[in-house]
């Protein structure tokens, strides 16, 4: 989110997924390396989300940029640690999300090669959580979303998705089904009239042949690809009825999710600066929340297709309480009670956005979505994340 909407973003993710359940083991995963990277097992995606709990996401990391040369740090984060996905995991959350930057990572046509030492990188990261046995959101982010959707560039464009996603794949293709690839993210024409509202449908239309693009070009990997979940998005992520009703599902593959965004309501989550913004949480919108659901449930969940919010959050503001001003902590936690409770109830998984920031001095547009502070390995927010846990349980 943070530098997201004032920025925009690019193409596709990686998501990790672990949580053993019963269920049979087909294909083993005894890397060339010699380390265990888990089992494929053959199971429809929605029986792998059901072993997800919550997520939280890496984010404004390894998806900084800006400078000519991606610096993980540059965006005011400090360098990943294995202590501090230890830390994570340690607190219950047994899903992570992580944002990664290729653009200026990329070689030129027609190979489009991805340096090898970022591409290590982040399998350190991802190995971080494997080694916890999470669920990880590899997640490639902020480039020209505007350059992929132009039909006059198709060709190129798909060359392109395609190069990018035949090395990405196969650079993990002896992972396990602990590992989803996230083929887009928040893809969409920046500025236009209909960025955040579902595009138009010559711009849902290039998204689905992305989308298609990205599934075979996996799959045509082979190994555990063939059998990886893989989650598709409509365009620019939109909980919007109209992304939702264009976006083409492949068919005959049951190893595939749907990820959507959806801060809602924006004027609780976000909005700063506005005479509508909220800064209490008193019910009021719920039926915000609940139509957002309900539509995901109608257009993939009951067609059973499962649905997975890889970004959600709302950011932490100031408000008077008798005279005293502190951080609407409490109402951010009641927010979250009406808004998972609408999630679970079609299994719709939630992964929170943390972007890193916290105190508002630090990030001049007010996207203070930060619950985890990665400096000292302590929360900001304690009371968030551990309400975020308890309501992925139904409690």
């Amino acid at each position: 989110m943070c530098k997201k909407r004032l920025l925009g973003m690019f193409l596709a993710a990686m998501v990790f997924c672990a949580g053993v359940m019963g269920f049979t083991h087909v294909v083993g995963a005894n890397a060339a390396d010699g380390k265990n990277y888990g089992s494929m097992r053959d199971i429809p995606a929605a029986n792998l989300l059901a072993e997800m709990t919550v997520g939280w996401n890496l984010g404004n990391t390894l998806d900084s940029h800006g400078s000519g040369a991606v610096n993980e740090t540059q965006w005011g984060n400090p360098r990943t640690t294995k202590e501090m996905i230890d830390t994570i995991s340690n607190k219950g959350i047994n899903t992570i999300r992580i944002p990664v930057t290729l653009a200026e990572n990329v070689g030129g046509a027609p190979d489009y090669t991805i340096n090898q030492a970022w591409l290590s990188r982040i399998k350190e990261i991802v190995d971080y959580a494997f080694a916890n046995n999470m669920y990880v959101i590899l997640d490639a982010q902020h480039h020209d979303t505007n350059y992929w959707l132009k039909p006059i560039q198709n060709e190129a464009v798909i060359q392109k998705f395609t190069s990018l996603w035949t090395q990405i794949a196969n650079c993990f293709k002896d992972y396990g089904d602990h590992l989803i690839f996230e083929g887009m993210n928040e893809v969409r024409t920046i500025g236009s009239a209909n960025e955040w509202s579902g595009g138009t449908p010559e711009e849902r239309a290039v998204i689905n042949n992305l989308n298609e693009a990205f599934v075979r070009t996996v799959r045509n990997t082979g190994g555990n690809n063939a059998k990886r979940c893989l989650i598709i998005s409509p365009y620019g992520n939109a909980a919007t009825e109209n992304a939702m009703a264009d976006l083409r599902i492949p068919q005959n593959d049951n190893h595939i999710m749907v990820a959507i965004h959806a801060y809602t309501p924006y004027a609780f989550t976000f909005q700063p600066n506005t005479d509508w913004e909220k800064f209490t949480w008193d019910g009021s919108l719920k039926g915000d929340i609940d139509y957002v659901m309900e539509l995901a449930n109608r257009y993939f969940v009951s067609k059973g297709t499962p649905v997975i919010l890889t970004e959600f959050g709302a950011v932490s503001k100031q408000i008077t309480v008798n005279g005293a001003t502190k951080q609407n902590t409490s109402e951010v936690i009641k927010w979250l009670k009406d808004y998972m409770s609408a999630a679970n109830r079609y299994n719709i998984k939630c992964v929170w956005w943390d972007n890193g920031y916290y105190v508002e001095t630090r990030n001049p547009s007010n996207e203070v979505f930060g619950i985890f502070n990665r400096y000292n390995l302590t929360w900001y927010q304690p009371e968030v994340a551990d309400a975020l846990i308890r309501n992925a349980k139904g409690q």
